[in-house]
């Protein structure tokens, strides 16, 4: 079992949740909820860090603390899907052509599938989080900076890789409230 490059899962809770699977203590409507706040907790962290302050240091009621409160509510719900689809997914394993697998046959399916959420697509998660944290604190500081910098020009690449309709759009230079940013 491979998950300890984020840390989040020891072996022996991987082999514990996917068991509770299998006997059914763990379903769709009784979620693993270890799961689901881990994976809340690791993608926080990442709003966290891209977002590059903490919620210690803001005021209540200023954009900051709004737009943070935002997004830690968007990891949480996301979380809570993600825990959902994975668990649905594990589930689905325990028939092979309308026959109960057994455990083993089972546990090896089920390990790869854990992994692949709580490894591959964590990791990803993790790094979206960072990036769109940081976004939205930059956007808050353009909003905020808007009486003396009104106007945002819009830049691509410039690479091969530009799509046509970018490539168009290239230039072009609004205030900051306009529609066109939205």
């Amino acid at each position: 079992i491979d998950t300890k490059q984020l840390g989040l899962f020891s072996d022996d809770e991987v082999e514990r949740i996917i068991y509770d699977i299998y006997n059914g203590t763990i379903n769709l409507r009784n979620l693993p909820v270890p799961v689901y706040l881990k994976t809340a907790r690791k993608l926080s962290d990442g709003v966290s860090e891209g977002f590059g302050k903490n919620v210690d240091n803001m005021l209540m009621n200023t954009p900051d603390y709004k737009m943070f409160q935002a997004l830690n509510e968007n990891v949480y719900v996301f979380s809570g899907a993600k825990t959902y689809q994975q668990t649905r997914e594990i589930s689905s394993l325990l028939t092979d052509n309308g026959a109960i697998s057994s455990f083993g046959d089972f546990k090896k399916k089920a390990v790869n599938v854990f992994n692949t959420y709580n490894e591959n697509y964590l990791k990803a998660e993790y790094n979206s989080a960072i990036a769109q944290s940081r976004s939205a604190s930059q956007w808050l500081e353009i909003e905020a900076d808007k009486d003396v910098l009104p106007f945002l020009k819009y830049r691509t690449a410039g690479d091969g890789r530009v799509r046509p309709e970018h490539a168009q759009l290239d230039g072009i230079t609004k205030k900051v409230g306009d529609k066109f940013w939205d």
